[in-house]
């Protein structure tokens, strides 16, 4: 439950400013979390597990020295824990979505009636603190997925959701993979995200219109599918998503980040005002 600050807009979600990188202040608080979900020995079996499979790798240098309270003073939570503090920070995020992996594995095969569930808990306190934290990731059905502010989140999550629930598949499908290109490391795929954008839009004029054209073409064909001074933007958007935002993959042009997630955020925003004054129709496939 929020409080009154955060209800009412005084206080605002940090801006993003970790996205390739994790300093060591901000991940003792993950450890904290990651804790409170797993003994010490599960913990240390699972960091073995990814960072050194079959004993024959360096672990990461120490850096400083390690501060344990109390309460961690065990030799496989020290362990854990010198490793986390230390490892590169992508390395760190393979720690968050196994450990999902194996609390979902639990929940689901070998809970007892009378325990809570941890999976979902363990990713909402994650994403909880990320946003807190300023962190531009989030842990999404066990992916560490890109996070964009928290309009961005709500206008494309919104369109997946309504989208898969109108029975419009691939054009959810399309906004996903547009996520799943803005999350990839070392270089995102801005181009693939624009591209992937556009297709959402696509799919879902198709299913409107009865034919497989292009959004400019749709723009061009079935004018009274937008009002006119939306229509005039989207014109707009087909322009530079096929020549700045190199939707047909130009050679040497590559869209700014902050460019490919507005095409992004606008798809999600049209894709769900389409489905939404069109649904599909229950007995179409």
């Amino acid at each position: 439950m929020t409080v009154f600050s955060e209800r009412h807009g005084y206080i605002r979600p940090k801006e993003i400013v970790f996205r390739d990188e994790l300093p060591t202040k901000l991940r003792e608080p993950i450890i904290k979390i990651l804790r409170r979900y797993l003994p010490g020995a599960f913990l240390w079996e699972r960091v073995e597990r990814l960072f050194n499979r079959y004993g024959i790798d360096d672990w990461p240098p120490v850096k400083g020295a390690l501060a344990i309270s109390k309460e961690e003073d065990d030799p496989d939570f020290r362990a854990a824990k010198r490793v986390l503090l230390s490892c590169d920070w992508f390395r760190f995020y393979d720690v968050i979505e196994d450990v999902f992996q194996q609390l979902d594995f639990y929940d689901t095969e070998l809970i007892n009636p009378d325990e809570g569930q941890r999976a979902y808990p363990f990713q909402r306190d994650i994403n909880d603190y990320f946003v807190y934290a300023g962190i531009g990731w989030q842990l999404i059905d066990g992916q560490v997925l890109a996070r964009g502010d928290d309009a961005f989140e709500h206008t494309v999550r919104t369109a997946e959701t309504e989208l898969t629930m109108g029975g419009r598949t691939t054009a959810a499908e399309c906004i996903s993979k547009a996520i799943r290109n803005l999350s990839i490391r070392p270089k995102a795929d801005l181009s693939g995200a624009v591209s992937q954008a556009t297709n959402a839009m696509e799919c879902v004029l198709g299913d409107i219109a009865g034919k497989g054209r292009t959004l400019g073409d749709y723009l061009k064909h079935h004018p009274n599918l937008f009002p006119g001074s939306l229509k005039k933007a989207l014109e707009g958007l087909w322009g530079y998503a096929s020549e700045e935002g190199a939707r047909h993959g130009k050679e040497g042009i590559e869209p700014p980040r902050e460019e490919a997630e507005l095409i992004v955020n606008i798809s999600g925003a049209v894709t769900t005002y389409l489905n939404r004054k069109h649904p599909r129709k229950l007995s179409q496939e």
